[in-house]
């Protein structure tokens, strides 16, 4: 909310207050609302949360609103779409405003001309209040001690006579250690000397003789000529040969195709002109929010416009259409119309490929495989690639059958790699047929007969047409 009194802040009025800093949740499924969240969402603005003094949540013919002039800023924390056109919203309260005026638009969201209003004073808790501690107590109250140890000695010549005593018997054990030590170093001199007697008495003829051997070595003469190693056939053969050519390595294993989407075409959409799937949209039709999205993505009938796609499409996905969750996803992948969000993306996919929407399965795969938004996961991606190809996504069937090659979350296979290249290849795919080529010089016959089978005999898992469009190319780039 701007600070200017001209600023017009769109309004949720419930029958509950929200305090700065609260958290709320909302359960949304009236069009007014779905659009406020929506561009909240699309906007990252704030929208106000006042309580009411008469009147229903619920929108009501005939029924007076009257709302408190104070509120509270709702900012977005999180927003799902568990079913099909109802929004589980969780914000939290920010600022208090005051509202100067306030009208209603004609599909009932209530507008409010607000003031900001200044904090309240902090009010610093009340001190602890801390008792003295107690006096001391006085020394010479306390009872006296009870002596468990002897009495000292006080007589001067007793203890005179003890010092003594110390002394002579601390200077007694001096003198025996240092002798003991003495003793213990002549001890060590003597079996020193004896152990070098005894080592050459025992080496010395050893050293004798090893250098007697050394110089007989040397001077040794043989009549003796030096022999010539004999070698066999096979022996010189393997001299002669010349040296291995190294093998050609084959064609490195290419990567998995991530291209971005193209926008929709003219055939992909609804034949409808635009001013009639205007006026169904705004009714509440959600084909009609859907359809009119995609033409204003596509700049179909009408000119280009990505904030109103977003607007339309974002309609339709919030009440659960599989096709225009895809495009809302690949709109924040793209961050046109909305801001760039790869959480918000791979949550619209993700609902879209639970309802069938095969693109959206693609690119719901190709976000495990790059750990875009999501944590890598090699096995997620190659299920969802699987889900696609199965339903005859032809970029679906080129990557699994790349996953299939390297093992990439699935085990290694060349003979399903051969498969998919090849089911790939009959859809079109220029890159599968040189990569059939190749794996077929890698597989055994017997291997090969049985990939080459299982390419022919594929048929496409029959696809949701609700949630695909109806005129959808088997072979797409998203």
């Amino acid at each position: 909310m701007n600070d200017s009194a001209s600023s017009e802040l769109p309004l949720f009025p419930l029958q509950a207050v929200l305090f700065p800093d609260g958290l709320l949740n909302l359960k949304v499924f009236e069009a007014r609302y779905v659009d406020l969240v929506g561009t909240c969402v699309r906007e990252r603005r704030p929208f106000g949360v006042v309580a009411l003094r008469h009147g229903s949540e619920v929108r009501m013919a005939d029924t007076h609103v009257d709302m408190e002039q104070v509120g509270v800023l709702a900012e977005l924390i999180d927003v799902d779409s568990a079913q099909p056109g109802i929004l589980q919203v969780r914000c939290r309260g920010t600022r208090r405003f005051a509202v100067t005026e306030t009208r209603q638009q004609g599909d009932g969201l209530w507008l409010a001309h607000a003031q900001p209003q200044p904090d309240d004073d902090a009010v610093p808790p009340p001190a602890l209040t801390v008792s003295p501690p107690p006096a001391e107590t006085v020394l010479d109250e306390l009872p006296p001690l009870l002596l468990t140890e002897p009495a000292q000695v006080t007589s001067t010549s007793e203890e005179a006579l003890l010092m003594d005593n110390y002394l002579l018997d601390a200077r007694r054990a001096a003198i025996a250690t240092q002798a003991g030590g003495e003793r213990q170093a002549h001890d060590a001199k003597r079996r020193s000397k004896r152990t070098r007697v005894l080592a050459v008495a025992f080496l010395g003829p050893i050293a004798i003789l090893a250098t007697a051997a050394m110089v007989l070595n040397r001077n040794v003469v043989t009549a003796e000529p030096t022999s010539t190693v004999a070698r066999t056939p096979a022996q010189v053969a393997e001299l002669v040969a010349p040296a291995p050519v190294a093998e050609t390595p084959p064609p490195p294993v290419p990567a998995v195709t991530a291209a971005a989407p193209a926008n929709p075409v003219t055939a992909q959409l609804a034949a409808e002109p635009v001013d009639k799937l205007t006026e169904l949209a705004t009714s509440g039709n959600v084909k009609a929010e859907r359809d009119l999205g995609l033409k204003y993505l596509a700049g179909d009938g009408i000119q280009a416009n990505e904030n109103e796609a977003a607007r339309w499409l974002m309609r339709a996905a919030y009440r659960g259409e599989p096709t225009a969750e895809y495009w809302l996803g690949t709109l924040y992948a793209r961050g046109h119309g909305v801001p760039a969000d790869a959480f918000q993306a791979n949550h619209w996919y993700e609902a879209a490929a639970q309802k069938g929407n095969r693109r959206a399965m693609h690119s719901f795969a190709v976000a495990y495989f790059q750990g875009w938004g999501v944590e890598k996961n090699y096995s997620e991606a190659a299920r969802w690639f699987r889900s696609a190809a199965d339903l005859g996504f032809v970029d679906s069937q080129f990557n699994l059958a790349v996953l299939y090659e390297r093992g990439a979350g699935i085990p290694q296979s060349l003979t399903e790699a051969y498969k998919w290249y090849a089911i790939a290849a009959q859809g079109g795919d220029k890159e599968s047929d040189s990569r059939v080529a190749v794996l077929a010089t890698q597989l055994a016959p017997a291997d090969l007969a049985l990939a080459q089978q299982a390419a022919a005999s594929f048929k496409p898992a029959p696809m949701d047409q609700n949630a695909n469009l109806a005129t959808d190319a088997p072979s797409t780039d998203g």
